[in-house]
């Protein structure tokens, strides 16, 4: 049976749809789940790492290594506090 919308009818009422529709107030919607701060983490120091194992010029270079380090220490511990976790 076809309703007014040539759509197949479900014997649903328009309150059973309505929910997937109207969402509770503050409710948010995200194309993707938010990443949890461990693999955030994870991903971006992974990504770090693999840049610099490319780069031939790292391999002769302390200090370049060092600063690479300490960049990417910094960066994990902005995550950190920016998620209330960065310890003291």
């Amino acid at each position: 049976m076809l309703n007014s919308r040539s759509r197949p009818t479900t014997g649903r009422s328009s309150a059973d749809s309505d929910a997937f529709v109207d969402n509770p107030k503050g409710y948010d919607l995200f194309a993707v789940p938010a990443l949890d701060v461990s693999d955030e983490i994870l991903s971006r120091v992974a990504a770090k790492l693999v840049a610099a194992f490319a780069d031939a010029k790292l391999a002769d270079d302390d200090k370049a290594i060092d600063a690479l380090l300490a960049a990417t220490d910094n960066e994990v511990s902005e995550i950190l506090k920016r998620e209330g976790l960065l310890g003291k």
